[in-house]
């Protein structure tokens, strides 16, 4: 039985992983910023997997010190980081105060309890963290860019936590990039003819990429292959789509 912390365990995609981590028997330690959101998604678990292991706890995203103080005290096999929002271009024009907040969600909270946790791994020498960037960090889009560069942010973060760590392979650290997927974050937005991924089946292969210790993982594995072809593309091919 492995215990396993989960940042933000309310997002569609981070109650999917908690589903299968139980099936398998695991402790889940829960961690989410809205209260009556956990308190439901722990009577659902409990009812679901009645006598496993949950534990559940809310923390203030203006005041993270003793959540992060509490986390550093106990040792954790598995850590999934699932904090973020997601704002596009037009809904941030002249609006700094909501720029700033969707910097601090998608970078400064998560980043906080990322040091926690690599600091702890370092302590006891093993741990599997995996945090959600997502596939709009691999290139900038009119439509999302500052959502993008935030995603982006943790392609640097992590590779030089892994090269701070490279002789210890007993710890890995996994950027999970998501392609859009039916979860709350897109509800409400217009789409046109994208396909969305289910959340379950994101959730696996997460689960069996930071399992295997996979430095990037994509979800669903499609989305390696098209952002390659994406990354690769011209600038001036790029820059006359309008996705």
């Amino acid at each position: 039985m492995s215990k396993i912390l989960v940042i933000g365990s309310t997002s569609g995609i981070a109650n999917e992983a908690i589903k299968i981590w139980l099936e398998q028997g695991n402790h889940i330690h829960l961690y989410a910023r809205n209260h009556d959101k956990l308190k439901m998604q722990v009577a659902d678990l409990e009812i679901r997997f009645p006598g496993h292991k949950i534990d559940a706890f809310t923390f203030e995203a203006n005041n993270l010190s003793k959540t992060l103080d509490q986390i550093s005290l106990d040792n954790f096999d598995i850590a999934l980081i699932t904090v973020g929002e997601l704002k596009y271009s037009d809904e941030l024009v002249g609006q700094i105060q909501v720029s700033e907040k969707l910097i601090n969600s998608n970078i400064q909270i998560p980043l906080a309890f990322a040091q926690t946790i690599l600091e702890k791994y370092k302590t006891q020498g093993y741990g599997k963290l995996g945090i959600i960037g997502s596939v709009a960090g691999d290139r900038g889009r009119g439509k999302n860019y500052l959502y993008g560069a935030s995603k982006a942010f943790w392609e640097t973060y992590l590779e030089g936590a892994r090269q701070e760590i490279w002789k210890n392979k007993n710890i890995s650290l996994s950027l999970i990039k998501p392609g859009p997927t039916n979860t709350a974050m897109v509800q409400g937005r217009e789409l046109g003819n994208l396909r969305l991924a289910k959340p379950e089946a994101v959730a696996k292969v997460i689960v069996n990429g930071m399992e295997r210790g996979k430095s990037v993982i994509y979800a669903p594995k499609i989305f390696q292959l098209i952002m390659f072809i994406f990354k690769i593309m011209p600038i001036k091919i790029f820059n006359r789509l309008s996705f």
